[in-house]
């Protein structure tokens, strides 16, 4: 849970120092290149004052899948979840099902006839409860990321909401009516990009097809036991190394966002996209080289104590 929520504080927030550094890559597109539109240091302001607007919005969106699972933004750590809280495991419910009647035999056959009456059923229910320690820890950690999802996804409509007044060359009142009409109500496609922004920060986007290839290896027996977790540990890693460091210019993805950002005819997400893959690769590159130079100086050490 410490690593949880320390990793998606970090992805989270780690975004506005990000957008600082897309704007700067805008300011030298709009200046050197003298192309229109990428993005604008407004909006890095505009995902904090998102993110101070959403935090009671964030706490009663946790609060509500903490009690029934019932998750605003699909997705979870918890896999083979849909938009609700997993099966309950160890509860006479599963047992009806066969699920760990297939496990124990014997019990789960007098379950599935119906000949364990309700006594039973409370008993085994306590059971799990005990044993999953009133399943909180699961429970704890979909409060989490809903926390931290609800707060991604306001920073992304507000930031989507600046670049959209921008644009239009809105000022004044007029600009500031407009962002909050677009967060009241955005529009779908703003909505479907402010969610994926949010599963995005905690990890949870879904897998592409090199993943998908390699998540198959969880299907070989007893794998699940070494490999519980497959999507997050996968999107961290290509968040880590191929989005922020230099093996991220081996990616013909990445090389071909950033070269269509700066074709003339790009259109202003394209070229928004460009400066954000470029102000990741450099400001997480610069970060790495710094790690690298301190831990060789031995300022930086990672062993403890001999």
């Amino acid at each position: 849970h410490i690593k949880n929520v320390s990793g998606a504080f970090l992805t989270t927030f780690a975004h506005v120092p990000e957008t600082y550094g897309a704007a700067i890559a805008g300011s030298v597109r709009r200046n050197v290149f003298n192309q229109q539109g990428g993005v604008e240091f407004g909006e890095a302001n505009a995902e904090l004052f998102g993110a101070m607007m959403s935090f009671s919005e964030a706490w009663k969106a946790a609060a509500t899948v903490y009690r029934t699972g019932e998750q605003p933004i699909f997705g979870s750590k918890i896999e083979y979840t849909q938009g609700k809280r997993h099966e309950k495991a160890f509860s006479a419910e599963a047992f009806e099902l066969g699920t760990m009647g297939n496990a124990v035999d014997g019990l789960g056959s007098l379950l599935t006839m119906g000949t364990v009456n309700n006594i039973s059923a409370t008993a085994i229910n306590t059971a799990g409860n005990i044993a999953t320690l009133g399943r909180i820890p699961t429970r704890a950690l979909e409060f989490e990321d809903t926390w931290f999802k609800v707060i991604g996804q306001r920073m992304s409509l507000y930031q989507q909401a600046f670049r959209e007044a921008k644009s239009r060359g809105l000022r004044g009142n007029d600009f500031g009516e407009y962002i909050a009409n677009f967060v009241y109500n955005p529009p779908e496609h703003a909505l479907a990009e402010a969610d994926d922004h949010a599963r995005y920060v905690t990890l949870q986007t879904k897998v592409d097809e090199t993943g998908r290839s390699l998540q198959k290896l969880r299907n070989l027996p007893y794998a699940r036991f070494f490999i519980p977790f497959f999507k997050t540990p996968y999107n961290a890693f290509k968040y880590a190394f191929k989005e922020r460091s230099p093996l991220g210019l081996l990616s013909a993805d990445l090389r071909d966002t950033i070269r269509t950002g700066y074709r003339d005819d790009a259109t202003s997400s394209q070229r928004a996209a460009a400066d954000t893959a470029m102000a990741r690769l450099s400001m997480g590159s610069m970060t790495s080289v710094l790690v690298m130079m301190y831990a060789a100086q031995g300022r930086i050490t990672g062993g403890g104590p001999e």
